[in-house]
């Protein structure tokens, strides 16, 4: 009897660890990935030889124990993030910036191109990597990351946190649900549960550019016409 208490303490730890390792895989969390141009700012390293002025900025997640550091060619990849709204600090000599990254799901990697100066930074959608890829399969312009996109169409596709609109003349749109997105019919608050292939809706969000050869929005509102 005298062995219970300790028998009933080793099984609540091996509970508890069971139930943390089902909220931190990789599918329950994004990932940033991309380059930073901090043109016109150089950095000096030990002997004749200069960084480039794309290397060495330390970037983190504010309020997170997340960061990485630039490598030679300015880029950089920062995983594990749980939340659907950052905001990014980038730090160097002659560098102090922060840049709000929202938008993200899930499962998802973001790809965006940074271009800081000073205290100042931005997304610089005209040296982004993902150019070439701006058309979506039927040739029409995808939405740049943070602008506003309107999407309206059949669903064509559902995944567990997403839906594909097809929208007739501009093809079809991944648009990401978050726990933040509002689903409506009229004044009928719905669950994503709710939404089935055919139905026509109205997405209103923001663009997230191109992600796996798809064009993708990330919803603020989805109206079932």
């Amino acid at each position: 009897m005298r062995f219970r208490p300790f028998l009933l303490l080793l099984a609540g730890a091996f509970l508890a660890s069971c139930g943390s390792d089902s909220i931190t895989g990789p599918e329950s969390s994004a990932t940033i990935e991309g380059t930073v141009n901090a043109s016109g700012v150089m950095t000096a390293l030990a002997g004749p030889t200069a960084a480039t002025s794309n290397t060495g900025i330390r970037i983190s997640i504010v309020g997170t124990n997340l960061s990485t550091t630039t490598d030679g060619s300015g880029r950089f990849v920062l995983s594990g993030i749980t939340s659907d709204h950052v905001t990014l600090h980038l730090q160097r000599t002659g560098i102090d910036a922060t840049l709000d990254v929202s938008g993200l799901a899930p499962g998802q990697t973001l790809t965006i191109n940074i271009r800081v100066s000073g205290n100042h930074a931005e997304l610089d959608d005209d040296n982004n990597d993902n150019d070439d890829d701006n058309e979506n399969p039927e040739g029409k312009q995808c939405f740049a990351v943070g602008d506003k996109a309107e999407v309206e169409g059949n669903i064509t596709g559902k995944a567990a946190a997403a839906i594909t609109v097809a929208q007739e003349e501009k093809g079809s749109f991944d648009c990401v649900v978050t726990a933040t997105t509002r689903i409506r019919h009229g004044n009928t608050t719905l669950a994503l549960d709710d939404l089935k292939i055919g139905d026509h809706v109205h997405v209103s969000g923001s663009g997230l550019g191109v992600v796996g050869g798809a064009c993708r929005v990330s919803a603020d509102e989805i109206k079932l016409q």
